[in-house]
């Protein structure tokens, strides 16, 4: 490893058989340029140097995300999956795909590709593995409880994991939940399907919580661990 102040930036520089210059900024705020092996000093500093930019905004997306449930859906960036936490690697294609290989989140991209386009993709990637898990989760729960809901959707959503239409029955899923363990999951899908029956947090909600899911409070605290969701 080889760190080098360049433009007033501490960075990790390579030179490896590529073509291009590359950066990339991880979480841990470490910067890291890879470059030809030809590639002059004066080209380097250039190519940082017309990235400023960029590099400020991804250095304060990390700090400002520290702590918290904000990921990086980006080429050096490590996200969470079902509990899990994966590095990413970005490789550029001529559509977008996502899968997990090896302990590693294989991101595909088109070249230039902005971040907004990946959050989105990247948002109903998580909807489809949460839809891979929530109907038999959902049905099991129904057959245990007794209790049963008008079906169940998924959205985005900033500060709640769930909701519930008390009126209709319908239940509502963040889909940032696939980011947490499946028995979280478990725990949220339980409590909107009480909710059917239970309006509020009262006695009875907790009671049945109690019944149904002794556990149910470790599991809201690893849930809620880092965040400022409920």
């Amino acid at each position: 490893m080889a760190i080098d102040i360049i433009c007033g930036y501490a960075i990790d520089v390579q030179r490896k058989d590529v073509k291009r210059l590359r950066l990339r900024v991880d979480q841990e705020c470490n910067i890291r340029l890879t470059a030809p092996l030809r590639a002059s000093d004066k080209e380097i500093e250039m190519f940082v140097d017309s990235n400023r930019e960029w590099i400020e905004k991804s250095l304060i997306r990390f700090k400002d995300s520290a702590g918290n449930a904000n990921q990086w859906y980006g080429d050096g960036g490590r996200i969470r999956v079902l509990g899990e936490t994966y590095p990413v690697v970005e490789n550029t294609g001529s559509r977008m795909m996502c899968q997990i290989v090896d302990d590693t989140v294989l991101l595909t991209t088109p070249e230039g590709c902005p971040y907004d386009k990946k959050e989105k993709f990247m948002r109903e990637w998580y909807r489809g593995i949460l839809d891979s898990i929530v109907p038999d989760m959902l049905s099991e729960l129904e057959m245990t409880t007794g209790l049963h809901c008008s079906g169940y959707r998924t959205r985005y959503m900033k500060t709640k994991w769930g909701t519930c239409n008390c009126g209709t029955k319908q239940i509502w899923l963040s889909v940032r939940l696939a980011e947490k363990p499946v028995d979280c999951i478990e725990y949220v899908v339980l409590h909107e399907l009480i909710h059917t029956a239970v309006p509020n947090h009262g006695p009875k909600f907790k009671a049945m919580m109690d019944r149904f899911m002794p556990d149910w409070k470790e599991r809201k605290r690893i849930l809620n661990f880092g965040s400022n969701q409920e």
